[in-house]
């Protein structure tokens, strides 16, 4: 498997990367739910990290990732085509730090 862009310690195939690339130019940002399910098992590894955690809740931590403030619905509606970047390299760039902004909100709400 060609190796694309890596999310956190999860590399995201050249073909899962093109396959985003694909929905986004022919669909734009009303593609977004078809690019989240590609995600979804990266999401879900970037998940089970946290299961041991206090007041673990994988569906609220899942629907936060994908769809909350900072999610991957945000990184794809932020998007600029233009920049030369590939989506899946973009959302790579900023998934992890979101997910660290939501983990320390998380904290400093308890």
């Amino acid at each position: 498997v060609t190796k694309g862009p890596k999310i956190g310690d999860t590399a995201f195939s050249k073909q899962a990367s093109d396959k985003v690339q694909s929905i986004y130019e022919e669909k734009g940002a009303q593609g977004a739910f078809q690019i989240i399910n590609e995600f979804k098992p990266i999401v879900n590894r970037i998940v089970d990290k946290r299961k041991d955690a206090p007041n673990f809740d994988r569906q609220l931590l899942t629907d936060e990732i994908e769809t909350g403030q900072r999610g991957i619905l945000d990184l794809i509606r932020e998007y600029k085509p233009d920049s030369g970047v590939p989506l899946a390299a973009y959302i790579n760039k900023f998934l992890p730090a979101s997910f660290r902004w939501r983990v320390y909100r998380r904290r400093n709400r308890s």
